[in-house]
């Protein structure tokens, strides 16, 4: 405490106004003096803390005033308050024995400093909690590397036999894994790198597949991304691969290649193009709005091409357990640390594989995500997404979706079946697609088809032929 060498014991101890005779300054030059108010000035005299001299009805701040102003004023900076700073000039001023005085005053500063210590101790706390969120914020994407949940963890199995999975050599930060081993006494093993579940071969397949092969397979010819190179990795049965009473023995099913992974059929989309895919991208994000998304499972694959929980996702709940899967581990990352730069944090399961046997328990899946993924996923001869997840939903789960299909013309078709003659047989068949979902359990809940096409980013599209986008909500029964 600085305070009584300023001023407190120097104070004029007057009972009352004085009259100066005409000297001192005038309210608004001595209130400019201290950087202070007139209004505040005006204040401290009507709390008797400043007793100027007064002359023809005007205020005269004298040498007196600035010694008591400066006593104001320290008291002020130590933590007084201005009731505090009036008793104090009442002892100054009054006609009380020293000792009281003094003992008096040792008991307000001791008052004094306890209220200044809880004060310190509060702005403390809020200093640290005020450092802790710049540093959260001024961390990039990079510096945030969510993992996969440890709730997310019941839900997984082995996608071979069904049994348990086991984890070793783990790192778990926040109660998410950010890196590990996977594996079941089957044999089957996977990897958790960076936050992604990395299953099977995907290591060699993602990795060292960078290179020359991905030229085959996503290079500018799109006959050689679906070609007849195709027949190898899908084989020619559809349903068999596919069907729900195979269930884990899909793992020895087609393989799953990526057909863009560059991610540029977005890029070559028309103005209006991309206003109609935002369309049915509200229309899609409503329909999963409306349903309640807390606790429950949302999947969406084969989004090398496309993918709606990139920006979707920020509109929907974080409770929700969200799976992104794909071929292709660069997708994945890139997808991952978009979704990162957000400011919220979701429980996301990355996957990465290149079969259709997801490590994930039977009946596991809510909300099937197909935003154009099935006609996809018939280049690969696959009747449907909703076929091709049946082993990991349950009744009541909901397939909501976006296809493309061939509204009026033939061009395409023949041009499809000419380039890629190991794809689906009826792709880009509206009614192939809705009777191969009736077939699959699932009853159609709502539906929209609006647009009529006369350009498209199909490979196989032949200029003149109309498509159609059909927007559909159903349900396993």
């Amino acid at each position: 405490m600085g305070t009584e060498e300023k001023a407190p014991g120097k104070a004029d101890r007057r009972s009352g106004a004085v009259d100066n005779g005409g000297t001192g300054m005038k309210i608004q030059e001595f209130s400019t003096l201290y950087g202070l108010s007139v209004r505040t000035v005006r204040y401290y005299v009507q709390l008797g803390l400043l007793r100027p001299g007064k002359r023809e009805g005007q205020l005269f701040f004298d040498q007196d005033c600035k010694r008591e102003l400066e006593t104001i004023l320290g008291l002020r900076e130590d933590g007084f308050l201005l009731k505090e700073i009036g008793d104090w000039f009442s002892w100054e001023r009054g006609e009380k024995p020293e000792g009281e005085i003094w003992g008096l005053k040792k008991e307000l500063l001791r008052q004094v400093h306890r209220r200044v210590c809880e004060q310190e101790q509060k702005l403390d706390t809020a200093c640290r909690e005020l450092r802790q969120q710049i540093k959260e914020l001024n961390r990039t994407p990079q510096h945030r590397r969510a993992g996969i949940y440890l709730n997310i963890l019941p839900i997984l199995c082995c996608p071979r036999c069904g049994g348990s999975l086991v984890y070793e050599d783990t790192r778990i930060e926040d109660l998410e894994i950010v890196k590990g081993k996977a594996s079941c006494v089957c044999g089957y093993e996977a990897e958790i790198r960076d936050g992604i579940y990395i299953g099977g071969d995907m290591e060699v397949e993602a990795e060292g597949k960078a290179g020359k092969d991905t030229e085959v397979e996503t290079g500018k010819g799109t006959e050689e991304k679906t070609g007849k190179g195709t027949e190898e990795k899908t084989g020619k049965s559809t349903e068999k691969d596919t069907g729900k009473d195979e269930g884990r023995g899909m793992e020895k099913g087609p393989r799953i290649v990526p057909i863009d992974r560059n991610r540029e059929t977005y890029g070559r989309l028309k103005p209006d193009g991309v206003s109609r895919l935002q369309k049915n991208f509200y229309w899609i994000l409503k329909e999963i709005q409306s349903q309640p998304l807390k606790g429950k499972v949302i999947l969406e694959n084969f989004v090398n091409t496309i993918c709606f929980l990139s920006t979707g996702i920020l509109y929907l709940d974080p409770e929700a357990i969200y799976i992104i899967a794909d071929s292709d581990l660069s997708v994945i990352r890139d997808i991952k640390a978009r979704i990162e730069t957000l400011d919220r944090r979701y429980q996301i399961l990355y996957l990465v594989t290149d079969t259709l046997a997801y490590p994930l328990k039977g009946g596991s899946v809510d909300i099937v995500l197909d935003y154009f993924h099935t006609e996809i996923i018939q280049g690969f001869n696959i009747s449907s997404l909703e076929r091709a997840m049946a082993p990991y939903v349950h009744k009541g789960s909901r397939a909501v979706g976006i296809f493309t299909y061939i509204k009026k013309g033939s061009r395409t078709l023949a041009n499809n079946r000419r380039k890629f003659p190991d794809s689906y047989r009826d792709r880009f068949i509206l009614r192939a697609l809705k009777e191969d979902l009736k077939s699959c359990g699932l009853v159609t809940l709502k539906e929209q088809d609006e647009n009529t096409l006369t350009f498209s980013v199909i490979e196989s599209y032949e200029e003149g032929d109309l498509l159609g986008e059909y927007c559909f909500l159903a349900e396993y029964r």
